[in-house]
């Protein structure tokens, strides 16, 4: 990720339920968040519910890089396909239309947008990551057993 752009996970809304959120920052200042969720049935996918920049960083082109850490970030929790959610916003999809001029984001006849993450042959056989402390996670919790109990 461009060093201009980060992302951190905000674990506490994540304990609750199968919803990650995370906070997207431009220069180290808070400019958007972001809200997915591992879709129950299918574990190594995850549907973006919810994006959102602050007014002072729209329409400068920041949505790829916060879809873009979306991306990283879902993979390091074991995600395989990503998909945008099922009512677009118009702002939504024009990002995924610039997406899919660079990356092979494809779209089905339901009218969902799909993005395959692409992980070597050997990291596709590990266990999922906790996303707290990289050790290797419960499934479908996505925090390993020590940062559970610590109440991480």
């Amino acid at each position: 990720m461009n060093q201009r752009y980060s992302y951190k996970f905000l674990p506490e809304q994540f304990a609750e339920e199968q919803s990650i959120t995370m906070a997207f920052f431009v220069d180290g200042v808070l400019a958007g968040a972001a809200e997915f969720d591992v879709i129950p049935d299918q574990p190594a996918v995850v549907q973006i519910h919810k994006t959102e920049l602050n007014k002072t960083f729209r329409n400068q082109g920041h949505g790829v890089p916060l879809y873009k850490a979306i991306f990283e970030c879902a993979g390091k929790i074991g995600a395989t396909k990503i998909q945008s959610d099922e009512k677009l916003t118009a702002d939504a999809a024009r990002i995924w239309a610039k997406l899919s001029r660079a990356l092979p984001v494809t779209q089905t006849l339901s009218g969902l947008y799909e993005y395959e993450l692409h992980a070597s042959p050997a990291k596709e056989q590990q266990a999922p990551r906790c996303y707290v402390c990289g050790r290797a996670c419960v499934r479908g919790r996505f925090r390993c057993r020590r940062c559970i109990k610590a109440g991480v």
